[in-house]
């Protein structure tokens, strides 16, 4: 006969040790690696790869990444349908989540492509400007 882990847990334990067990638990889930996190929402890296439009190798590379863009990571977060928070926390206590980083993420990203792309348009037009004219060749009459 199977039982439920809620019923057991009623059953077994008091109220102040459920609580402690929860909290233990919450606290496990929040500091999950990316690849657990994504295991747990039962989701593959291929399935990750498909959704992102990059290959089941870059998954597995970001995965085990020590260091990433916070946009990258904002991008893997949101393929997985969850929602990619920043919090500061401090030795006195105070904590705070930061909502500015994926704006300026974002502006960054939009700021560098506007450059590259006034760097490109500047080259074509000195590329055209200091082209010689073609040669026109006489026909013999």
């Amino acid at each position: 006969m199977t039982h439920r882990w809620e019923d057991l847990k009623k059953a077994t334990f008091t109220k102040a040790q459920v609580a402690a067990i929860d909290a233990r638990v919450k606290q496990t889930l929040a500091r999950m690696p990316l690849a657990d996190v994504r295991k747990a929402i039962g989701r593959t890296q291929v399935d990750m790869a498909a959704t992102l439009g990059i290959g089941q190798a870059a998954i597995s590379k970001l995965e085990h990444a020590t260091d990433m863009y916070l946009s990258t990571l904002r991008r893997h977060v949101e393929a997985l349908g969850g929602e990619l928070t920043l919090m500061v926390s401090f030795p006195d206590g105070q904590a705070f989540t930061l909502d500015a980083v994926e704006a300026s993420a974002d502006d960054s990203r939009r700021t560098a492509k506007q450059a590259k792309s006034k760097t490109a348009v500047a080259q074509q037009r000195r590329r055209k400007a200091t082209r010689r004219p073609a040669r026109q060749t006489k026909r013999p009459s």
